[in-house]
C-alpha cells in the first residue's frame, strides 16, 4: 500500500509555503500534490504495520506446532495440475529481509531490513496476536515498536514512538478495522531532541471478498477500504494539520479498491477517491489559493497500469500510468 508520488518526500516548509506566495511559474497543482503526499505518507507508516500483521497470519495459518516460520512451505501456484510449494517467508517478504522470534505464546518480534533500494523501512516490531489467528472473527492484534529496535523510515531518520501502535480487529466475516489513536513519529536527523512530532490518528475499515487466508487466498482476494485519518505532520520546526478521507458517501460511493499484482508481488490500489484537506493553509494566500482541499481519483488502464487525477483549486494534473505507484 506504499505509494511513490511525483515529488520528493523531504521538502522544507519554506519550499511548501513559497508555492502560495511566489511569482515563480510553478504548476497550480504543486501545493496540492505536496499536501496529498504528507497525508498519504502518514497513512503508509500505519498500513505497513498492518501489512506485516496480515502476512504473519498467513504463516501462522500453515504452521505445524512449534515449526520455525522460516521453514514453512506455502502453496504458491500450480503446474500441470500439481501444487507448487515454496518457502513462505520468501514469497511474502521479497522486498525485506526478515526474521521472527516468538517471545511468548501469541507474541512475535519481527526484525527487518530492506533488500531493495526503493524500500527504506527498517527496524523491529512487536505483534501481539492474543493467541488467535487474525482470520478468526473476533480476533484483535496489536502492533507496537519492539523494545530492541525502533521501526524507522528513510534510512533511520524517521522513527515511530515506542509507546503507541496499531490495532487490527476482525469485526465480522472478512471485515477488518485498522485503528490508531496517536501514531507518533520523530525525525531524529533533524530533530534529535524530539521536540517536533508527527501525530496521526487513523480509522479504516477493510473488506476482503474471500475467506481464504492462505498465500493464494491473499493474492486472489479483492479488497475495499473506507475511512478517515487526521493529524499534524512535522515539517522542519513546525507542524502542519491535515485531514484525510476516503470518499464513500451516498452521492459518490468510491472506496479504495486493491488487488494483487504478480509483477510487483503485492496488492496495489487501482480505483477509488481520496480527499485531503489542510485546515489553516488558506491564510497564506486566500485569493490565489481559496481552497485547501485536494481530490485524488485513482484509475487503471486496460493493460493494468494505474494512475490518478489530482484536482486542486479547479486545476487537475494526471500522473503517468505506472504499475509502481
Amino acid at each position: 500500500m506504499r505509494k511513490r508520488v511525483i515529488i520528493a518526500f523531504v521538502v522544507s516548509l519554506f519550499a511548501f509555503t513559497s508555492c502560495f506566495k511566489s511569482d515563480i511559474d510553478i504548476p497550480p497543482t504543486h501545493s496540492g500534490v505536496m499536501m496529498y503526499q504528507d497525508a498519504k505518507l502518514s497513512n503508509n507508516y500505519v498500513m505497513f504495520c498492518a501489512e506485516l500483521a496480515f502476512k504473519l497470519n498467513v504463516l501462522l495459518e500453515s504452521r505445524d506446532g512449534d515449526q520455525p516460520l522460516d521453514e514453512i512451505l506455502l502453496v504458491s501456484g500450480t503446474e500441470k495440475g500439481k501444487e507448487i510449494k515454496s518457502n513462505g517467508v520468501d514469497q511474502l517478504f521479497k522486498d525485506i529481509d526478515i526474521s521472527f522470534k516468538e517471545l511468548e505464546s501469541g507474541q512475535w518480534e519481527l526484525t527487518f531490513v530492506p533488500n531493495i533500494p526503493q524500500n527504506t523501512y527498517d527496524g523491529s516490531l512487536l505483534i501481539s496476536t492474543n493467541r488467535k489467528l487474525l482470520s478468526e472473527v473476533g480476533s484483535n492484534w496489536d502492533v507496537t515498536n519492539s523494545p530492541n529496535k525502533d521501526m524507522s523510515y528513510g534510512g533511520g531518520g524517521i522513527v515511530m514512538d515506542e509507546s503507541r501502535g496499531v490495532n487490527i480487529a476482525h469485526l465480522e466475516q472478512d471485515r477488518f478495522w485498522i485503528y490508531v489513536s496517536k501514531f507518533t513519529l520523530y525525525n531524529l536527523l533533524i530533530d534529535p531532541e524530539k521536540k517536533i512530532k508527527t501525530e496521526w490518528a487513523l480509522d479504516f475499515y477493510v473488506n476482503k471478498n474471500s475467506s481464504d487466508y492462505t498465500l493464494l487466498g491473499l493474492r486472489n482476494s479483492l479488497y475495499e477500504m473506507v475511512g478517515d485519518a487526521s493529524g499534524s505532520v512535522a515539517r522542519y520546526g513546525t507542524q502542519l494539520t491535515y485531514e484525510y478521507e476516503i470518499d464513500d458517501n451516498v452521492q459518490a460511493p468510491s472506496p479504495l479498491r486493491y488487488k494483487y499484482n504478480a509483477k510487483l508481488n503485492r496488492s496495489i490500489l487501482y480505483e477509488g477517491t481520496e480527499i485531503v484537506n489542510a485546515p489553516g493553509l488558506t491564510i497564506l494566500d486566500p485569493h490565489q489559493y481559496p481552497s485547501s482541499e485536494v481530490v485524488i481519483m485513482w484509475k487503471s488502464t486496460i493493460e493494468g497500469s494505474v494512475y490518478y487525477d489530482l484536482t486542486y483549486n479547479g486545476f487537475t494534473v494526471t500522473s503517468l500510468p505506472n504499475l509502481e505507484e
